[in-house]
């Protein structure tokens, strides 16, 4: 096959496994790329015996690798579809082929936040469908146009860097001024920053806050991850819940009959049929993370997983579309796999909603947060660190014994993994919520039950911001023969500080009602000549 056709064929994948495959699929297609791009490139030149040597022994430099909260260390996609191409069309060992798709690899991690960054155009047209209540404005949003950003970055660099071969891969990088790079990385540690401050602004509650402190104190000062102080969160929620006095049955609370009255559900409740409560879960399975961004993160996916609920509960009526649709247009990140429970028990409140149960906009944004970073924690241990490296671990050894079955026993692995892991999370996250969340939620203890789910989230939130927000200084400080390192000093004083500085002044901005466009625009600014003048890193 001719070089064109090659070059072309493998951006084409590269490209859509960053931007338009079903998440589903992601799973194998992009976490196995090397091995994956060794067969296919081996099938192309006719050798498969040097495709499956040339995957595997770069499969085996990324199989610890792991996406976290979309942070990694090294882009496995770029490396795999494009180093492992590039090094087989020039035919060089699979030693060198190691080089060549490492440096690709952390090629990949300066571009992955430009497409984090340009997404978020994305969500403010989506933010215009909303106020309308268009659902189909919102899939176009998240499905279609993000294709378009992939295309720019990912499709014709690829296709370029293919074509002309690893020497023009070489000037690309040794002509990037230091700078640049160093500036990109600086950026890319403050842009989370955003999102968690707009989370903030959403569970903010004065009398709350002594719980994000818990919460950030446990990650920085006892290196707790977010799992563990979400189990402590609940425990602390709890005692809230039971501690602050309860309401007077009714107070307020809205009766049945005039919530329904509300929701346009006066002639009886519409209820959710299994086909609308399938097609919100695969929307979420395939597209949750097609509009990945850093002002809301997930936040599209799942809004745009609602909209068959929506369109369903709310037939006839668009002002109550606009509500739900802006609902759920907030901030969110979690696992695909295990964190469709989250989906499933949002469906369940929305239904719930619709027939007339006293469920506040607040309440359900407080269930999703508090839920999200501990059922992330669950999915990305399971997922990445045990099922996919065992997988892996199998597959690669197939294919250095010059088995080809190996590819195809991981892609059948991973992806059957995460449709039946995320469709029964979906339906039992449902059904729970149908059960329990919903019979919590009915009676006059209305305010507690929000107060202590947002109390959870705060502490979840707190660990976020010592763990999500990387920044650094790298500043020395010369006294005579004396050199003290700046980050140590803020260590001293507060472990975190510099997190916790970007996290509050992004907060800041958020509730002065500075659009999120105009906020990355500082953290660029900020960002770039902070790490120009040596102060970040």
């Amino acid at each position: 096959m001719s070089l064109l056709f090659h070059a072309v064929f493998m951006a084409f994948l590269a490209w859509m496994c960053k931007t338009g495959a079903p998440m589903w699929s992601k799973w194998s297609l992009a976490l196995g790329a090397p091995l994956i791009s060794g067969v296919l490139n081996g099938i192309i030149l006719g050798n498969m015996a040097y495709g499956l040597e040339m995957g595997a022994t770069v499969m085996l430099v990324y199989i610890g690798v792991t996406v976290i909260g979309g942070t990694v260390a090294s882009d496995v996609t770029l490396g795999g579809y494009l180093g492992v191409t590039m090094s087989m069309i020039a035919g060089v060992e699979p030693a060198v082929g190691i080089t060549v798709a490492s440096t690709l690899g952390l090629l990949g991690t300066l571009i992955s936040p430009v497409e984090k960054t340009l997404n978020t155009i994305w969500v403010a047209r989506a933010r215009r469908y909303a106020a309308k209540g268009d659902t189909r404005g919102i899939a176009l949003m998240n499905v279609l146009a993000p294709l378009l950003w992939g295309f720019l970055i990912y499709f014709i660099p690829g296709f370029i860097l293919i074509y002309f071969g690893s020497a023009t891969l070489d000037g690309i990088l040794s002509s990037a001024p230091m700078w640049v790079t160093a500036g990109l990385s600086a950026v890319g540690h403050l842009l989370p920053a955003l999102g968690l401050g707009m989370l903030m602004n959403l569970l903010y509650s004065g009398r709350l806050l002594p719980f994000f402190i818990i919460g950030f104190g446990a990650s920085v000062y006892l290196g707790l991850g977010i799992t563990p102080i979400a189990v402590f969160g609940i425990a602390f929620a709890m005692l809230h819940y039971y501690y602050t006095g309860k309401k007077e049955e009714g107070e307020d609370i809205r009766s049945n009959s005039q919530a329904v009255k509300e929701n346009g559900a006066g002639n009886g409740p519409i209820r959710l049929e299994k086909s609308d409560l399938r097609r919100s879960w695969l929307l979420w399975i395939t597209f949750g993370q097609q509009c990945y961004n850093f002002e809301i993160m997930q936040g599209l996916g799942l809004c745009h997983a609602m909209c068959p609920i929506i369109r369903r509960l709310y037939p006839n009526d668009a002002e109550l579309r606009r509500k739900a649709i802006e609902r759920h247009l907030v901030y969110y990140n979690t696992e695909n796999n295990w964190g469709a429970a989250i989906a499933g028990i949002t469906a369940s409140m929305e239904e719930e909603l619709a027939g007339g149960a006293a469920i506040s906009d607040a309440t359900i944004n407080s269930i999703k947060a508090a839920l999200m970073g501990p059922l992330a924690g669950i999915g990305d241990t399971v997922t990445q660190s045990l099922v996919k490296t065992i997988l892996l671990g199998i597959a690669c050894d197939l294919a250095l014994g010059g088995n080809g079955f190996g590819p195809v026993f991981f892609i059948g692995g991973m992806t059957a993994y995460a449709l039946i892991v995320s469709n029964r999370a979906y339906f039992l996250g449902y059904e729970s919520g149908k059960t329990s969340i919903i019979k919590l939620l009915s009676g006059g203890r209305m305010q507690q039950v929000t107060e202590a789910l947002s109390a959870l989230g705060l502490m979840v939130l707190g660990a976020l911001v010592a763990s999500s927000i990387a920044v650094t200084t790298p500043l020395t400080i010369n006294a005579g023969e004396t050199s003290v390192v700046l980050q140590d000093v803020l260590n001293a004083i507060l472990p975190g500080m510099l997190p916790l500085a970007a996290f509050l002044g992004a907060y800041k901005l958020v509730n002065k009602g500075w659009k999120p466009v105009k906020i990355i625009l500082v953290i660029f600014i900020v960002g770039f000549v902070g790490s120009l003048l040596g102060i970040l890193a």
